[in-house]
């Protein structure tokens, strides 16, 4: 017996294969760019994110300087009634810091 390619029959994979459903392409493409859990989660989390990612970025610098300047600028935000994008501001400031070169000064005075 023939099968044709219209025929359901013919399809080898397996039932569940067929039928599960398949995510987003912009879901696929924001966890292959970003490893930033979604607005709102765990700040902890966040905030060793933004040290990996500011320690990957400025390698001549070490991870415990890098700390440092995330905790102080996450120190300036303590306040802040809108937590939800509060690692997007942190991880600005505290690259933009970094960048200026205003961190290393107040490091090396610590």
């Amino acid at each position: 017996m023939v099968y044709s390619a219209l025929d359901p029959r013919s399809d080898v994979r397996p039932a569940s294969a067929r039928s599960a459903p398949q995510p987003a392409t912009s879901d696929l493409r924001r966890v292959r760019t970003r490893d930033v859990p979604p607005p709102g989660g765990d700040e902890a989390v966040q905030l060793e994110l933004i040290v990996t990612r500011l320690a990957v970025r400025f390698p001549s610098m070490s991870r415990g300087d890098i700390e440092v300047v995330v905790r102080t600028v996450e120190k300036r935000f303590a306040d802040a009634k809108v937590r939800d994008f509060l690692s997007l501001l942190i991880e600005k400031a505290a690259r933009r810091e970094i960048d200026e070169g205003t961190a290393s000064s107040r490091i090396e005075l610590a």
